[in-house]
């Protein structure tokens, strides 16, 4: 997929958890890709283990060094970055894990927690207590990224921390996400086909799906602020 949207001229950005990343695809991902995001969320190991459940944290530091050190022999342009999801679980390690990045020279961009879920899913109400928990420290981690804005180069270093968005919420209106199986939805955030979608690339060309009614209608509900149970609460 990807040596075929290259082919095309397409730019691509990827995010992944570094668990694959080995001597025989870095090189390939270093060429097709524009960025290469890492998902860490955890410097120390036995915390690390527990918030990405599957993952070896060994593991991943040899394969962050390694595509590092790919990507300076090849000297590529591709820009490596890792993000942090920050919550109670994790900010003690903060400060830590910036000059980690800092160090092996890592964009870095610390995100704020979403819920992923909306209202008649059952695993809604349990995400939105963890948000509520993490959301205390907020204050707290906006002052430390903002303490490492003076030392990370300009641009290297974002925060991305959420608030009630809908109403400018620009997703519907210039993406989308599409599904391994062909079905279109609002974004990656909503992207559960059986909690939303607007058709299937596999049964009707996108163009269609893109400019239909039930996607029309969608984008009236963001422009006018209108009741939407997919939209209404993100990204809490």
């Amino acid at each position: 997929m990807a040596k075929y949207a290259k082919a095309k001229g397409i730019i691509l950005t990827i995010t992944i958890n570094g668990s694959l990343i080995n001597s025989k695809n870095v090189d390939k991902l270093l060429t097709y890709f524009r960025s290469i995001a890492i998902s860490l969320d955890s410097i120390k190991e036995e915390n690390y283990d527990k918030i990405r459940k599957g993952g070896n944290f060994r593991k991943l530091m040899k394969n962050i060094r390694l595509l590092l050190e790919r990507n300076k022999q090849l000297n590529t342009k591709t820009i490596i970055s890792s993000n942090w999801v920050a919550t109670h679980l994790n900010f003690s390690e903060l400060e830590e894990y910036l000059k980690f990045c800092l160090k092996y020279r890592l964009n870095s961009t610390v995100i704020d927690m979403e819920n992923w879920y909306i209202p008649y899913q059952k695993q809604y109400r349990e995400e939105s207590e963890f948000i509520k928990e993490s959301r205390t420290i907020r204050k707290k981690i906006v002052a430390i990224v903002s303490k490492y804005k003076k030392v990370f180069e300009e641009n290297n270093i974002y925060l991305s921390y959420e608030s009630k968005g809908k109403k400018d919420c620009f997703f519907p209106f210039i993406t989308c996400f599409i599904s391994f199986d062909g079905y279109v939805t609002p974004c990656c955030i909503r992207q559960d086909p059986a909690v939303i979608n607007f058709g299937n690339i596999f049964k009707m060309p996108f163009t269609k799906i893109w400019n239909s009614r039930k996607y029309k209608i969608f984008r009236n509900t963001m422009i006018r602020n209108l009741p939407n149970i997919v939209c209404d609460n993100c990204p809490d």
